[in-house]
């Protein structure tokens, strides 16, 4: 007989970070960052009609992001590419490190 599982994570992440632009000739323009903090995990796991398994804690976190930009008027279009990290929070229902990492296309606006 098969058994229903339901289970539900959540992270919040809080970040320091430090952060390096540089222009690339006239018109390009690169950044990159570094940030480390922590992530507030929560997870919920319920089996069937047994009462959910409920654990919260805090784990390390860290990110690092790269980016390109051609300027555009007061701003630039850019693509980056960004890794976020967060530690194993060793619960009976959640096991296990964490690791992102996300692709970007934007356009960052400078209002100077």
């Amino acid at each position: 007989m098969a058994v229903p599982v339901h289970g539900r994570a959540r992270y919040a992440p809080l970040l320091a970070s430090a952060w390096w632009r540089q222009a690339l000739g006239a018109r390009s323009v690169a950044w990159a960052g570094l940030g480390a903090g922590i992530a507030q995990v929560a997870s919920e796991v319920a089996a069937g009609d047994q009462p959910p398994i409920v654990e919260s804690g805090v784990v390390p976190a860290a990110h690092a992001s790269v980016a390109f930009g051609a300027q555009l008027g007061h701003g630039a279009p850019f693509l980056e590419l960004r890794a976020l990290w967060q530690g194993d929070p060793g619960f009976e229902s959640l096991s296990g490190a964490l690791s992102l990492v996300s692709v970007s296309v934007g356009y960052r606006y400078d209002a100077y």
